[in-house]
């Protein structure tokens, strides 16, 4: 029985396995280039959250099942069955514990959050970059909300890569191209 929740354990994780960021692309005028790069991160974002959510709950229904397993060992725990009541509950008590021990250690509730507000995040910048090159009347202004645009996606995808735990894959946009440098940034903060 033990060996089939393991299984199950196992097969459930292997199939939801997530996608890696994608690599870094030089977009240097094309537009579209970023708005693509940015909606092909928030796709391994939300592959990212389907993960852990699995996870979670996986995790959750095993403490579950144990805790209610271990909770019945102990009440039919008596003097004729002690030999296998109670190694029972110990273990199905050890499960509850650690597992539980293991989502809070990885703080796995709280970096789905994290997943959930980068996805948000990414979804904005894309929407403000389209709507403000819309409205970019000269190449200069065009370069500088590339420029822009450059820098908070970095900043949110660092804040990805602290969260999944390796800043060796840190990737970013190609800042705008050299032919035109870029004009200041905005004033208004964003």
């Amino acid at each position: 029985m033990a060996r089939r929740i393991w299984v199950a354990i196992l097969c459930m994780s292997l199939s939801c396995c997530v996608e890696s960021f994608p690599p870094p692309i030089e977009c240097g005028s094309d537009d579209d280039c970023y708005i693509k790069h940015t909606l092909d991160t928030m796709g391994v974002v939300a592959s990212q959250i389907d993960y852990w959510d699995n996870i979670t709950l996986v995790a959750a229904l095993l403490a579950g099942f144990a805790g209610i397993v271990a909770t019945i060992m102990l009440a039919l725990q008596g003097d004729e069955n002690k030999y296998w009541t109670r190694p029972v509950g110990i273990a199905a008590t050890a499960l509850v514990t650690g597992v539980t021990a293991l989502l809070t250690s990885f703080h796995l509730p709280e970096n789905t959050d994290k997943y959930i507000m980068a996805y948000v995040q990414l979804g904005a910048l894309n929407n403000n970059f389209e709507r403000d090159l819309r409205a970019a009347k000269t190449p200069d202004e065009k370069d500088a909300l590339r420029f822009q645009y450059a820098g908070d996606y970095s900043r949110i995808k660092a804040d990805l890569l602290k969260t999944k735990g390796s800043l060796s894959l840190v990737s970013r946009p190609p800042p705008p191209s050299p032919e035109n440098p870029p004009a200041k940034p905005r004033q208004d903060g964003s």
